[in-house]
């Protein structure tokens, strides 16, 4: 006995719209694994850049030759620029890149290091392939370090007076995000550290 044409219709039509369902199961399942995936690629990229950025300031020094001027220390703002001296003695600059020379054209903006190691510089770029440090609207990069005290505090004035007591230490704030593929919104992560140094030349 054989099937009427209303039967294979009812059917076919039961046939797709289950396929459509278990298609669209899928297809949220693998955007779920991808992001998650981002996600946590994008987390350990950026605690590497935390646990290096704390390891130099905790086993070295704030550079504080290097905030003069225009790099004047920003207690309010913070500062765009971490420049310390590791225990190695290298000056080390961290600060997040805007170019594509330096990121590439799908890391764009990206942690740069920077270290002058007798007379000698060389960039690397910290941040991995597709994540991307956030921009602000004005284009200022969310990668901040506020820097206490403002002044050096193991170095006396003219009058052989310390300007202050407190012991140095630098909070760091990044955000960043990863693209994924055929998902529109990136993955996205804030991270925020604090070190103190543990020099003290008094």
């Amino acid at each position: 006995m054989g099937f009427t044409l209303v039967e294979m219709m009812v059917v076919m039509t039961i046939f797709g719209v289950t396929l459509t369902a278990v298609s669209d199961i899928f297809v949220r399942a693998q955007r779920s694994a991808r992001k998650t995936s981002a996600y946590e690629k994008l987390q350990q990229d950026m605690r590497f850049i935390m646990n290096r950025i704390t390891s130099d300031v905790r086993n070295g020094s704030i550079d504080y030759s290097f905030y003069v001027g225009a790099n004047a220390i920003d207690s309010v703002n913070g500062n765009d620029a971490l420049a310390v001296i590791n225990s190695e003695g290298k000056h080390l600059v961290y600060k997040a890149s805007i170019t594509e020379d330096d990121c590439g054209a799908l890391s764009t903006p990206c942690m740069m290091i920077t270290e002058v190691n007798n007379g000698i510089t060389a960039r690397e770029r910290l941040s991995s392939d597709g994540v991307r440090v956030k921009q602000k609207e004005g284009g200022d990069t969310i990668a901040r370090f506020y820097i206490t005290p403002s002044v050096n505090p193991f170095v006396p004035d003219g009058n052989g007076t310390y300007l202050s007591n407190q012991q140095p230490r630098v909070t760091t704030v990044i955000s960043a995000t990863s693209k994924i593929k055929s998902v529109a919104d990136p993955a996205a992560i804030s991270l925020q550290s604090t070190a103190t140094t543990r020099e003290y030349r008094r």
